[in-house]
């Protein structure tokens, strides 16, 4: 991605800019923050993908390695499995970032 990663950790963590990365994200906010922002519990509600689906809240649990790392765990919601994490590595050069992204995704239904 052609942006440093302090720019795209950003738009990963700040909910104001959060829609920026998930353009279905209806609703961010912080419920509770651990000291020097090592960590946060924050609930999302993203639109439904399909107009017969309710849209989908979760809250989950981030850990942070600033600039470098975020890891996600599921705390509640309307999934029953959620964990993964973004991994953001400096590429040489004029503000170059790889990003990687993994993540574990388990419904309570079937899903079409």
């Amino acid at each position: 991605i052609p942006a440093p990663a302090a720019v795209i950790y950003g738009a990963l963590t700040e909910c104001e800019r959060a829609p920026e990365v998930f353009p279905s994200l209806k609703s961010c906010s912080v419920l509770e923050r651990g000291p020097g922002a090592a960590w946060d519990v924050r609930t999302h509600t993203v639109a439904s993908w399909a107009s017969f689906l309710p849209d989908m809240s979760t809250v989950f649990r981030s850990d942070y390695q600033k600039d470098r790392r975020i890891a996600f765990k599921l705390v509640s919601g309307d999934v029953q499995h959620l964990e993964g994490e973004w991994v953001l590595e400096p590429l040489p050069g004029a503000g170059k970032t790889r990003v990687y992204y993994r993540a574990s995704v388990g419904f309570h239904a079937l899903v079409p």
